[in-house]
């Protein structure tokens, strides 16, 4: 009779810690939980955290981010463990509208800027355009330091933005601490550890009849047991290369450009990838890391700095 009270109480309290005190929701396949939260949820007072509001367009399933002055972008990833978003435009004319972005200092989020210039170039220029700007007589498009066909060129506008790549950039956040919400699980962290608990309770004393009944095998097997793990930590060891790490997702956008190769090979210091060995194609687009200037194809490149911080060609570190 002792036992069920107890129980009942455990399963009492863990109802009233499963509160809902910190809203977990979706918009479409998207999780949405602290520090986020849709605009219609309204957290519980007493937690006292503080939330980035995003709006879920109902009729896509898509989660949508108001950034100053009243701009309004989708968001396509949100990675709550690395902290960052990866916001587009869905209009496809991202950059145009970075140029009209605007962050106060007092806003949570961050990213990396660098200088970009609006150039308006000749029909017969070799670079990649931005289709949103352009027109029938002449194309618009962007570069970051200087051009080397600026005497073909206007520049129009120029300003420091966001680094971004194919109408996707990123925004980082730093977490304020909130320690009711900080495993992002709706406010559910009490009733998981009373969960435990229970299960515990229930699981122990079958665990102990267990491991008594089961002692003198284990240790009869337990130094054969050894004896192979050692060789084969020996023989791992010999054989396992050295791990490495790699770059995230956003760190590789912002050390990396994309350029269109000419008919002469400008803007390549290579005409073939160095990563799958095969040779440029005239007007192909290709990522060039911008500390080196090497060109690579843009999925062996993303492929290979995902694993490893440095250039494949001539190491340079990109940290």
């Amino acid at each position: 009779m002792g036992l069920h009270i107890i129980l009942l109480a455990l399963l009492y309290i863990s109802t009233i810690l499963g509160h809902n005190l910190c809203p977990s929701s979706r918009c479409g396949n998207m999780r949405v939980h602290y520090p986020f939260k849709l605009e219609h949820e309204t957290p519980s007072a007493s937690i006292n955290c503080t939330y980035f509001n995003l709006r879920c367009d109902e009729t896509s399933n898509t989660t949508i981010v108001n950034l100053p002055p009243a701009r309004e972008f989708y968001v396509q990833k949100i990675d709550y463990t690395q902290q960052y978003i990866q916001l587009y435009d869905p209009g496809n004319c991202l950059t145009k509208r970075l140029f009209d972005l605007s962050f106060p200092m007092s806003s949570p989020f961050k990213t990396n800027y660098n200088n970009y210039t609006l150039y308006v170039c000749p029909l017969d220029i070799a670079m990649g355009s931005i289709p949103c700007l352009s027109n029938s007589t002449n194309i618009t498009v962007v570069a970051r330091g200087s051009f080397k066909d600026d005497k073909k060129c206007e520049p129009t506008r120029s300003g420091l933005l966001p680094v971004h790549q194919d109408n996707v950039f990123f925004l980082t956040w730093d977490s304020n601490g909130c320690v009711n919400c900080d495993d992002h699980d709706s406010g559910r962290w009490g009733a998981k550890i009373i969960g435990k608990i229970v299960t515990v309770a229930l699981t122990l004393p079958g665990l102990i009849i267990m491991s008594l009944s089961c002692c003198s095998v284990f240790c009869f097997h337990i130094v054969r047991m050894m004896r192979g793990r050692y060789v084969v930590e020996a023989e791992a060891a010999a054989v396992l290369p050295s791990s490495t790490s790699g770059l995230d997702e956003w760190k590789i956008v912002g050390c990396t450009e994309l350029v269109i190769v000419s008919e002469s090979g400008q803007g390549c210091k290579n005409k073939m990838c160095s990563i799958c060995l095969e040779t440029y194609s005239e007007k192909e687009k290709v990522s060039v890391i911008s500390k080196c200037g090497h060109c690579f194809h843009a999925n062996c490149i993303h492929q290979w700095l995902g694993k490893n911080a440095t250039c494949p060609v001539c190491r340079t570190s990109l940290l």
